[in-house]
């Protein structure tokens, strides 16, 4: 079967297609479906009759052979809430006219798909708008304002972007924040002011470089700060850096050769300093119970005490282990 119509008038109310061959998909007018869901079709664009289905509330296409969306297909669709077009092959997603309201659309994945740049403009219509997944694409170039008073959980992780500029967004009540598996070189332009609310950072797994800590300062409500498999070499932590109530933060895997942890935000403060550089602490100017706590973790992990290849057995070390101690060496100057 290649083509699927349905009639006018239909009150089929869910409506799941899997794994089918269907290239065509048709519907009458006034059809009553809530739920559309098609999953591993031949589809290669959204069916335009979609635009029928008023009292349509989730529309879902996966895995499909589609390349690019016109959002105004959708844009008349006021029930819609969920809208979810992740793995496909979509690399281009638009609208032509002046774009209409989508006045309770809540949750946008569009993950697993081909996209190679984003002009977030297209999301400033969508008000009600909580959840934007724009991970897994191909992702190197991010324009436009990003305007948006309701969205809570924004990820654009494993994508290509070495530089993002947000100082055009308004996005206060965004909580989770994820940019991990990227290129970034450094921190977002205008992060600090942008997502002071935010509660939790993700930008492990990019290329950061440069002590930027300070950028968190006044962020009263981050409690997870994720900067770890990047490429730091020192970080600021005092009064001036660690926002008060963050609760965890991750600088494992990263080139850190010295560490001051003089000053710690609250009691229940931790972190991972695991897999860098570090080879001594000054254990006395560490809080006492910080201290304790910070022992049981194994900070040092493989480069604690001067561990070298030449002077361990190698087979006995974990080839993650070997692979940081030799870049250790290399960074301080032991190996040509």
């Amino acid at each position: 079967m290649r083509e699927f119509e349905v009639k006018a008038n239909s009150q089929v109310k869910y409506l799941s297609i899997l794994r089918t061959y269907l290239t065509t998909i048709f519907f009458g007018a006034n059809c009553t479906t809530k739920l559309l869901k098609v999953v591993t079709s031949k589809l290669q664009q959204v069916p335009r009759s979609i635009a029928k289905l008023k009292e349509l509330e989730s529309f879902t296409i996966n895995k499909s052979f589609i390349r690019a969306v016109n959002l105004d297909v959708v844009a008349g669709l006021k029930k819609l809430n969920l809208l979810d077009l992740s793995k496909n092959k979509i690399n281009a997603l638009y609208y032509r006219a002046q774009p209409e309201l989508y006045p309770v659309l809540r949750d946008v994945y569009l993950r697993g798909n081909m996209l190679q740049s984003i002009n977030t403009d297209l999301f400033n219509s969508m008000i009600a708008l909580h959840t934007l997944d724009l991970s897994h694409n191909q992702i190197s170039v991010v324009s436009g304002s990003l305007n948006s008073s309701n969205l809570s959980y924004l990820d654009l992780s494993f994508n290509r972007i070495q530089k993002l500029d947000c100082c055009r967004w308004v996005i206060p009540s965004v909580h989770n924040f994820i940019i991990s598996n990227n290129q970034l070189l450094q921190l977002p332009t205008c992060i600090e002011p942008v997502a002071g609310n935010t509660t939790g950072f993700r930008f492990d797994y990019n290329q950061l470089h440069l002590d930027e800590m300070w950028k968190f300062t006044d962020m009263q409500y981050l409690y997870s700060l994720q900067l770890s498999h990047n490429n730091l070499r020192h970080v600021t932590l005092n009064e001036g850096t660690l926002p008060p109530n963050l609760l965890f933060l991750d600088l494992s895997h990263n080139k850190l050769q010295q560490l001051d942890l003089k000053y710690i935000p609250n009691e229940m403060f931790s972190i991972s300093i695991a897999y860098n550089c570090i080879t001594h602490l000054d254990w006395d100017s560490i809080p006492l119970k910080f201290a304790e706590r910070l022992k049981a973790t194994n900070p040092f992990d493989c480069a604690s005490t001067g561990q070298t290849p030449d002077n361990l057995f190698l087979k006995s070390i974990p080839p993650e282990c070997l692979k940081n101690i030799r870049e250790c060496e290399t960074l301080q100057g032991r190996i040509n």
